[in-house]
C-alpha cells in the first residue's frame, strides 16, 4: 500500500492503453517526435492525453500551463489539473544543483508530482540538492586537456538539443545526426551562431543536417560516433 510505482509511458503505449489509470500524471511538453507513427502534432498530442483517459477528480494531472498542446490537454481532463509553472513551487524547484532552464521545469513538475503523492516539503528540498542527475541526459563524462565532454544522447530531436545549447556554457563541438525524426533542423541556428564552433555530422541524417545547417559554422562528416569523438578530441 505504501508503495509508489513510477513509470515512463510513451506514446506508442498510451495510444493502444484501455484500462491504464495512474494517480498522479505529468505531460511536461508536446513538441515534434513520433510523427513518423502519428503523422500531426495535434494527434500525437490526444495520443499522451490518454494518459487521463481513466482519471478521476481524486487524480491529479500535471501540466505545462506555458506549453499550448498541454493546455489543450488539460482543457479535456477529468483529472485534477495542476499547473507549473507558479512562483512557490519555483522558489523550491531552484534548490536543484543541475545547470539549465529545462531542469527547473523538470523539477518544478517533480515537486508537484511528489507533493500530489504526499511526500514532505523537508524530504523534497533534501532530494533536489542532491539529485545528481540521470545518464545520457546533458550528462558530463569527465574533462580531458581542458575540455568537457558530455554526452545528451537522449536528445533524440531538435527541441531537446536547443535544451542542450541553451544550457551550454562554454563554445562547443556539436555532434548531429542519427536517425531523422522528420523536422527541420534550422531552428537551432540561432544557438548554433552564439555557443557551436563546428558541427560533427553522424548516421543517415547527415546529410539533410548539413543541408538545413549551411552556413553558421563548419561542418564535418564524421561517420559514426566513435569517428566524431576521435575528431572532436583532436
Amino acid at each position: 500500500e505504501k508503495t509508489f510505482l513510477v513509470l515512463e509511458v510513451s506514446s506508442y503505449q498510451l495510444e493502444a492503453q484501455e484500462t491504464f489509470h495512474p494517480h498522479v500524471g505529468l505531460v511536461l511538453n508536446v513538441t515534434p517526435d513520433h510523427l513518423a507513427r502519428h503523422k500531426t502534432m495535434a494527434n500525437y498530442a490526444r495520443m499522451k492525453g490518454r494518459l487521463f483517459m481513466n482519471c478521476t477528480r481524486q487524480d491529479a494531472a500535471i501540466l505545462n500551463k506555458e506549453d499550448p498542446w498541454c493546455r489543450k490537454i488539460g482543457r479535456g481532463c477529468k483529472a485534477k489539473v495542476i499547473w507549473f509553472p507558479q512562483p512557490k513551487i519555483l522558489s523550491l524547484a531552484k534548490h536543484i544543483q543541475l545547470p539549465g532552464e529545462h531542469n527547473l521545469q523538470n523539477a518544478m513538475a517533480a515537486v508537484l508530482a511528489a507533493k500530489a503523492a504526499g511526500i514532505k516539503e523537508s524530504d523534497l528540498k533534501k532530494g533536489l540538492k542532491t539529485f545528481p542527475g540521470v545518464p545520457h541526459r546533458i550528462q558530463f563524462i569527465r574533462e580531458v586537456r581542458g575540455v568537457r565532454y558530455i554526452n545528451d544522447s537522449k536528445g533524440t530531436n531538435v527541441d531537446s538539443t536547443l535544451v542542450a545549447l541553451k544550457a551550454a556554457t562554454r563554445p562547443t563541438l556539436l555532434i548531429l545526426g542519427g536517425e531523422h525524426k522528420g523536422s527541420p533542423y534550422t531552428p537551432l541556428i540561432p544557438l548554433i551562431r552564439k555557443k557551436v564552433f563546428e558541427i560533427l555530422t553522424i548516421g543517415e541524417a547527415a546529410p539533410i543536417v548539413a543541408k538545413d545547417l549551411k552556413g553558421p559554422v563548419p561542418i564535418i562528416s564524421c561517420g559514426d560516433m566513435k569517428g566524431a569523438v576521435r575528431y572532436a578530441s583532436q
